[in-house]
């Protein structure tokens, strides 16, 4: 898409442009965390590029195709055409990419190009037969949150994984919590533990080898 049209839509919904991300903290520790969803097992059945464990959210109208161009359509013939498209993306937890622009709430204005690029009308970020094309370090909160069944092994970590990319970060201060749990108190007061990066990926990936 166009760059002065992907920023229009940025704006329609109200997507902010900004030097942090929608969680707060610096772009690049963002990333790290987002990447690290890259070893969850989300579980995820897809045959011959659809989604099979969670197909009924990709076959609304108003879902991947928003329900505004069936109404714009000017003919019968355009109408039938559109609903066949939608009748064949069983998209999953990709519906709506194109109508919320892959549910983002906030973009670096360095990603600015890329994501214009790789959005395209009616399908947002999804292709079929590839699911998203973005690196998971450059998706939204909501992309990398979204499971309907992460595996017992990956879960526990997953969670403390969701809490931070969507705890809000003050100044350069990492996210503070207790094993995913919330918070745990000691003499009246919070106690908190930091986990970086390096240490959660090692975490998971013992995890994954029990």
């Amino acid at each position: 898409m166009n760059r002065t049209k992907f920023i229009e839509q940025l704006l329609r919904l109200d997507i902010s442009i900004d030097g942090r991300s929608e969680s707060g903290c610096p772009w690049f520790l963002y990333r790290q965390y987002a990447n690290l969803t890259g070893l969850i097992d989300f579980r995820c059945d897809f045959v011959d590029g659809q989604c099979r464990r969670n197909s009924k959210y990709g076959h609304p109208g108003d879902i991947i195709i928003d329900s505004r161009l069936l109404r714009a359509s000017k003919s019968a013939k355009e109408r039938r055409s559109l609903r066949r498209k939608i009748r064949r993306q069983q998209v999953g937890c990709c519906g709506g990419c194109y109508y919320n622009v892959g549910y983002f709430r906030c973009v670096s204005h360095k990603d600015i190009n890329m994501l214009a690029e790789y959005f395209k009308p009616e399908v947002g970020f999804w292709r079929e037969g590839t699911g998203c094309v973005l690196p998971r370090d450059k998706r939204s909160t909501t992309c990398l949150g979204a499971s309907c069944g992460v595996s017992k092994k990956t879960e526990k970590h997953f969670k403390v994984l969701k809490h931070i990319l969507k705890t809000p970060w003050t100044g350069h201060h990492p996210p503070e919590f207790i094993d995913g749990r919330g918070w745990s108190l000691r003499d009246g007061k919070r106690r908190r533990r930091w986990i970086s990066p390096e240490d959660l990926e090692q975490r998971i990936i013992k995890s994954k080898s029990k």
